[in-house]
């Protein structure tokens, strides 16, 4: 129980901060023009008004670290070629907002305060992990012994089998920045299903949660960048 009232307190203070950073640089951020993104990637024209205010957002945040002596240099982004080849490799269909960031920003996200972590298009980076339990509940998210207390010190799934490793389902993801100590996040990429286009954070090195960190990809860059 106690880890699920983290979780949230965690998630509110994201979208406190979020919407924060929002109104605090709107007037500056609404004036940026996508007319450059749009020839790139015309696939930008399908994004609804707040997915494009949340892209001009990226755009500020990048720039603005890119001006920064103190942090190396953001590397430029991959071409429409090169990400459909990817996609056909692995036969899959990126998210909309992570395609439009890659080919119209950069092939990169913040990792931290000095450096960009490059989002590998490879024969490698797809990977599948567990994601959902039978019960429609994060990989243990609410983990506990099976006994419905709550408490994590059987650290299983919570179905009561004491196994936290029996899943359903499982889904494919794309690494977009390794955290450390094995830590890493990463945007679910399945074609279909709830989950598609989230960015989640996987911490199973420590014998740690799968759980979602952001609703879209675009929220989780805006909130990476602009710290």
């Amino acid at each position: 129980m106690m880890s699920r009232m983290l979780y949230y307190m965690e998630q509110e203070e994201k979208a406190g901060k979020q919407a924060e950073y929002y109104e605090t640089n709107r007037d500056e951020i609404s004036k940026i023009n996508l007319d450059q993104a749009i020839h790139i990637n015309p696939t930008v024209s399908n994004l609804s008004e707040t997915q494009l205010f949340k892209l001009k957002c990226a755009i500020h945040n990048v720039a603005n670290l890119r001006n920064n002596k103190n942090i190396f240099l953001a590397p430029g982004p991959y071409t429409l070629e090169e990400i459909t080849a990817f996609e056909t490799l692995h036969n899959i269909k990126l998210p909309l907002e992570l395609s439009i960031y890659l080919t119209c920003i950069s092939k990169a996200t913040f990792k931290d305060h000095l450096h960009w972590q490059h989002v590998v298009l490879d024969k490698y980076s797809v990977n599948m992990m567990p994601t959902i339990t039978s019960d429609k509940k994060y990989y243990n998210q609410v983990a506990d012994d099976g006994n419905g207390d709550g408490n994590d010190d059987g650290n299983d799934d919570g179905n009561g089998d004491g196994n936290k490793n029996e899943c359903d389902n499982t889904t494919k993801v794309l690494t977009i920045r390794n955290i450390g100590c094995g830590y890493s996040d990463v945007l679910i990429i399945d074609k279909e299903g709830d989950y598609s286009g989230q960015v989640w954070n996987e911490k199973f090195a420590g014998d740690g949660v799968f759980k979602k960190a952001n609703d879209s990809f675009f929220d989780y860059c805006v909130i990476h960048t602009s710290n």
